[in-house]
């Protein structure tokens, strides 16, 4: 069930994606990104009970467009980052989920994912 979920939640943060980029561009990527991949994700995971493996789904997803997309020397180095962000990423969603609630963990894994393209935009 994770698994269908976890895929479930990646085709949905690829449509609503698109639709962020395409409308504001570059600054999608670092303000409506986050929220929409943390939010697919983190809900999907909650409603599974596998916070963690939701996101490591998104990784390995996000490693493949990047590896396929990317120029033959970061190739690889991007693939590998993704999988280790979105684990971060889901491990804190996971703590904070576990001691809050689903809604923090949300806002304050988005706002470091938000960090971390901003980061990686540079």
């Amino acid at each position: 069930m994770w698994l269908l979920s976890g895929i479930g939640g990646v085709i949905l943060a690829y449509f609503l994606n698109r639709m962020a980029v395409t409308k504001y561009k570059r600054r999608a990527i670092i303000y409506f990104v986050p929220i929409i991949e943390e939010t697919c994700k983190t809900v999907a995971g909650y409603l599974t009970s596998s916070i963690l493996l939701s996101h490591l789904i998104f990784g390995i997803a996000e490693a493949v467009n990047d590896y396929i997309k990317t120029s033959y020397k970061i190739n690889l180095r991007a693939s590998i980052l993704s999988i280790l962000s979105h684990s971060f990423f889901g491990i804190t969603s996971y703590i904070l989920v576990m001691q809050t609630n689903i809604f923090l963990a949300i806002i304050v894994t988005s706002l470091i994912h938000g960090l971390w393209n901003r980061l990686m935009l540079r």
